[in-house]
């Protein structure tokens, strides 16, 4: 279990619908120091989490997660900050199949990156004291999407390197633990215009069959993330939707 009293806490794009709710109640945990990042400031909404919890230090970092330069100067600025990263939160995405690059850099480069960068922040053998990355995924990461291709291969990508950084090996020498939350349809800035989004314009149907479909709130999806971040299971991918909270079983397909 993780006790999140008094730990330093960053949360990448904590100004979006999952990343907000999530940010109300981590505030809520008795936590020292809260990073907001994101590539733009937005200082009302900072206000806004401050005004919530006096008794964290809730600060801001700008950092573009497609620019390398950027991720390594956001991690320096978080370090002459707060000095080490107990829980990194990695909740930045975007859904825009037809700009491929862009969907991969936001959802998949990035986050690799930023898990990279922010590691000498918690390796207990470097400046760290041990930790948790989670990695925000989606039900798409584990199953095909016709419509959605770009971003589905991208939270593919997501869950494969959570899986592999999560190996016992690293985590052993790290003392830094990693899980991966897949909430299922949100009601998010992701899911407007959808159907400008897609990857080809011949999957109507798939489009009209997601939107139809019944979607949860950001604050559920927060909820149940605070559940899978407390638990903290190495490795563990847990599926959130609808209010409930399932860890995936995979199969091994293959092994040395």
């Amino acid at each position: 279990m993780m006790d999140l009293a008094g730990k330093n806490v960053v949360l990448v794009g904590g100004y979006g619908g999952i990343g907000m709710a999530t940010a109300r109640l981590l505030l809520k945990k008795k936590i020292a120091n809260l990073v907001i990042v994101s590539r733009l400031e937005n200082m009302e909404n900072l206000r806004k989490l401050q005004a919530e919890a006096s008794n964290v230090n809730v600060l801001s970092v700008q950092m573009d997660i497609t620019n390398r330069q950027s991720i390594e100067k956001g991690m320096k600025d978080i370090a002459l900050q707060i000095k080490q990263i107990d829980l990194l939160i990695n909740s930045a995405g975007v859904l825009m199949d037809r700009d491929v690059e862009t969907t991969i850099a936001v959802n998949l480069t990035g986050l690799i990156n930023t898990c990279l960068m922010a590691l000498p922040l918690m390796d207990k053998t470097q400046m760290g004291r041990g930790g948790l990355i989670v990695n925000l995924a989606s039900v798409y990461g584990l199953e095909p999407n016709g419509a959605l291709a770009v971003f589905s291969a991208a939270k593919h990508g997501v869950i494969g390197f959570t899986r592999s950084m999560s190996d016992e090996t690293i985590q052993r020498r790290t003392g830094v633990s990693m899980i991966a939350a897949l909430p299922g349809l949100t009601q998010s800035e992701l899911m407007m215009n959808l159907r400008d989004k897609t990857t080809l314009d011949t999957t109507k149907e798939l489009v009209e069959q997601m939107l139809a479909a019944k979607q949860q709130k950001p604050e559920d999806v927060a909820l149940n993330l605070m559940k899978a971040i407390e638990m903290n299971k190495n490795g563990a991918l847990y599926i959130l939707n609808l209010g409930n909270l399932k860890e995936v079983s995979l199969n091994t397909h293959w092994q040395l």
